[in-house]
């Protein structure tokens, strides 16, 4: 069941090994997983190529996005990735930026 991504773009904030990037990308999305470690994303692009799917990463803090992610994105989340923030205002401002209009935010 869950509700289908199919050719949304998902943008996983704070994605760690990729739990929830994986999980998108299971439901037809095309993801972009940032993270502050480039080693979590390498683990993170590892599992999803096992899984037979492709995801895209890219270094990032939460609080600090790359300028030309905003507005391009269906949905964004970070799972437990938002308890680390050092400033969970502007985490969830940064992942609101990223957010095309009629998109939404989540986090578990």
């Amino acid at each position: 069941g869950g509700v289908a991504l199919t050719g949304a773009h998902v943008l996983d904030v704070a994605a760690g090994s990729g739990a929830v990037a994986l999980e998108a990308l299971r439901r037809g999305a095309k993801v972009t997983a940032t993270d502050g470690s480039g080693e979590m994303l390498r683990v993170a692009s590892e599992r999803a190529s096992v899984a037979g799917h492709e995801l895209a990463t890219r270094v990032a803090e939460g609080t600090a996005l790359p300028l030309d992610l905003a507005g391009g994105s269906l949905l964004a989340t970070s799972g437990f990735g938002v308890i680390f923030f050092p400033d969970v205002a502007a985490g969830i401002a940064e992942l609101s930026r990223c957010v095309r209009p009629g998109g939404a935010i989540a986090f578990s």
